[in-house]
């Protein structure tokens, strides 16, 4: 083999050499870029991601007091004396109860409460049509015999928030579970500020944003 033929084999091995390194180099970062992509989807939500409303019904100033020192000053009330005479001592956002309708301060329509017992009334709701700021959700029996997934589905349409109404906070909490994709909060529903506490304590992390718009996320 003469000195040319055996410096262009060298030359041949030498590039293949690096053709090689170059390819395991590839094939290396490529397996951490997998790694590094695997973890970032696998990894949990950060706490507080998901902001949920809550307001609050009840006819007892502990339970008032126990709410505003919680960050949660929206209230419900069937009478606008009271809801006056507890606005003058607390700053609150009162909402007034008219049947099934929820009125603010100034006799805007903020709400509408839907009274729901079967799956058959669920499907009667037409969010689409509704005029409304927010939907309210008052179950009534068990509840729990709608499947979850029809429940988001019926409200799938709401422009605004949809809360459900819940009468301690064991019920607030399930809600808040089993209803994540569809629900945006609650309406706490006691006479007992225990409930309070312990519905903060279990949501304390998630950051509470208050609204006069009263279509709130927070």
């Amino acid at each position: 083999m003469d000195k040319s033929c055996s410096t262009q084999h060298d030359w041949v091995k030498f590039i293949s050499h690096l053709l090689s390194g170059f390819q395991i180099r590839c094939h290396i970062a490529s397996a951490r870029l997998r790694l590094q992509c695997i973890k970032m989807c696998s990894a949990p939500a950060a706490p507080g991601g998901s902001k949920k409303t809550v307001w609050v019904w009840t006819e007892n100033r502990q339970v008032m007091t126990a709410a505003v020192e919680r960050g949660w000053n929206t209230f419900l009330f069937g009478s606008k004396e009271v809801g006056k005479d507890w606005s003058s001592t607390a700053r609150i956002h009162p909402l007034f109860i008219d049947g099934l309708e929820i009125f603010d301060e100034g006799n805007q329509k903020v709400a509408a409460i839907s009274e729901i017992s079967s799956p058959s009334e669920l499907q009667l709701i037409q969010p689409d049509n509704v005029e409304v700021q927010n939907n309210v959700i008052h179950f009534r029996g068990d509840w729990q015999v709608i499947p979850a997934e029809n429940i988001v589905a019926a409200f799938q349409g709401c422009a605004g928030a949809v809360l459900a109404v819940s009468t301690n906070s064991t019920e607030a909490q399930v809600f808040l579970e089993a209803l994540e994709q569809g629900l945006d909060g609650v309406v706490l529903k006691v006479e007992d500020m225990d409930d309070i506490i312990k519905l903060k304590k279990e949501r304390g992390k998630e950051p509470v944003t208050v609204d006069k718009g009263y279509c709130i996320k927070g």
